[in-house]
């Protein structure tokens, strides 16, 4: 009775290390993992188009993509009361407006990195869509870094704000006229700007509305204007009014030196 006992169970172990055994050994090799982000085959308009009067852009791609977080990621320079729809349709990215693009501006898309592959999730870095409803396309740029006044550390999810009314209190209820992120080193750069002479804002934008409108938001502000041209196409540098006093320290001389004089 004891021994029948004692074969079952070996039987059953047997079975369970075998099953175990098996699965490990029928794991399929599917070969390399796939690490190459989607590549951009076409784009309707043709990216940096001019003149453009179209209601959407198509962005078709060599694989089938997704959106990561699309509503949170995506950006337009400068910023619509209206945001458009972004969705996927197969291998294609479609951008669809809600209302109708100013006049003589250049508009840049910002996707960050939300768009990546179906299978793998390889990111695409930073992709931007540039186009113009006038006869040019703006070139200039700011850059920049972002950090908070008490410890030095890089403010999330704060936004740089561009404003060509220079009236303090028209970051309270208007538009900016350029917007981007900054990163998670603190920096921002805002791409295919207009010459001219600009006020500079950041804020983290608690409720989405590219608005300092909260008196719980971060908010900081540059004292003087930004002045942006193809000759002087950056932020100044303010020198710090900081003044570090250094002390000299005191050396005793060396033992060899009172030795020679005794």
């Amino acid at each position: 009775m004891k021994r029948s006992t004692v074969e079952r169970l070996s039987v059953m172990s047997t079975l369970f290390v075998l099953i175990g055994a098996c699965a490990k050994v029928s794991n399929p090799s599917g070969g390399q993992r796939d690490r190459t982000p989607p590549v951009v085959l076409e784009t309707v308009p043709e990216y940096g188009s001019k003149n453009f009067r179209g209601k959407s852009i198509y962005i078709t791609f060599d694989e089938y993509v997704t959106l990561d977080n699309i509503n949170e990621k995506f950006m337009v320079s400068p910023p619509m009361k209206k945001k458009p729809k972004v969705y996927v349709r197969g291998k294609h990215v479609i951008t669809e407006f809600t209302e109708i693009l100013r006049d003589s501006t250049t508009y840049t898309f910002y996707f960050q990195d939300a768009l990546r592959d179906l299978n793998e999730a390889n990111v695409i870095d930073d992709y931007q869509f540039v186009l113009s409803t006038g006869s040019v396309i703006d070139s200039l740029s700011v850059t920049g870094n972002v950090y908070k006044a008490f410890d030095l550390e890089t403010p999330e999810k704060t936004m740089v704000l561009l404003y060509k009314e220079v009236a303090d209190s028209f970051v309270v209820k208007h538009l900016p006229d350029y917007i981007s992120r900054v990163d998670q080193k603190g920096y921002f750069r805002i791409n295919n700007v207009k010459s001219g002479i600009y006020r500079l804002y950041s804020l983290t934008d608690g409720d989405n509305s590219k608005n300092y409108n909260f008196p719980e938001e971060e908010f900081a502000f540059m004292n003087s204007l930004v002045e942006i041209t193809p000759e002087k196409n950056f932020i100044p540098i303010v020198k710090d009014t900081v003044k570090v006093k250094k002390e000299v320290p005191k050396i005793s001389p060396p033992r060899w030196a009172n030795f020679r004089q005794q």
